[in-house]
């Protein structure tokens, strides 16, 4: 029996998020996992996955298109989605209600830079805030990449401590990387 799962990803540029997720998505045992990613389908993170899940299209450029979340949603749905990942600002608000209107049975959320962290106006952080904790509680798991990530979610949050997972970000090196110990003398 094969797991569904749904990745949602803003991938508009490929850093260090995108990577990840791209590390995760390839690496999954594809003989337990159908993974579906809904992301834009151009541009290098979708080049990096397209072998190993099914690309949805999805576009989150537009910040307040609530349609996305009945979008996804369907997809959910249609797909039997058992597990959602998210991760990113936008992609987790529209994920996870999307998740919550349909039934999804795990919600994960990856945070990698609180929202309150965002570079943007006030307003609109003012917002962004509001609809991430509105979304928090929908979600089943947090992923943070660091103790002080962890210890914010908890202390400004108030995410209780069992929600959360701490993985620290891995660099996976590829054989033809050129990354060899150097010789002893």
């Amino acid at each position: 029996m094969k797991y569904n799962i749904l990745y949602v990803i803003e991938n508009i540029f490929f850093g260090g998020g995108e990577k990840a997720f791209a590390q995760i998505i390839n690496d999954l045992d594809k003989e337990k996992y159908e993974i579906y990613v809904s992301c834009l389908p151009g541009g290098i993170f979708a080049e990096k996955i397209r072998s190993s899940a099914k690309i949805l299209s999805f576009d989150l450029q537009n910040r307040f298109n609530l349609l996305n979340i009945y979008q996804l949603a369907k997809i959910i749905k249609e797909k039997n989605i058992e597990i959602v990942h998210s991760q990113g600002g936008r992609a987790d608000f529209f994920a996870r209600v999307a998740a919550r209107l349909a039934r999804a049975p795990a919600v994960v959320s990856t945070v990698a830079m609180p929202v309150e962290g965002f570079d943007v106006g006030l307003i609109k952080k003012i917002i962004y805030i509001v609809l991430d904790r509105f979304s928090e509680r929908f979600v089943d798991r947090f992923v943070v990449v660091s103790k002080a990530l962890r210890d914010r979610l908890i202390e400004r949050h108030k995410i209780p401590s069992r929600k959360i997972v701490r993985i620290y970000s891995g660099v996976k090196i590829e054989p033809d990387a050129g990354c060899r110990m150097p010789e002893r003398r």
